[in-house]
């Protein structure tokens, strides 16, 4: 269950990185104000890798 809670959090924060988008785009802000979550996303999506990465090779 360990595991499952990191990506559970990486999921959620996937979700809020998603919506800061969002409302740049709604708000209609530069794009360099979005990199940071654009950034974050980036990161997250490599941690979910990671984990995907260590469930295959940890069996």
């Amino acid at each position: 269950m360990r595991g499952l809670d990191g990506v559970l959090a990486a999921i959620g924060l996937i979700i809020i990185m998603l919506s800061a988008i969002g409302v740049h785009l709604n708000n209609n802000d530069p794009l360099a104000d979005s990199f940071d979550a654009i950034t974050q996303l980036v990161y997250l999506f490599i941690l979910l890798g990671m984990y995907r990465i260590h469930s295959i090779y940890s069996e």
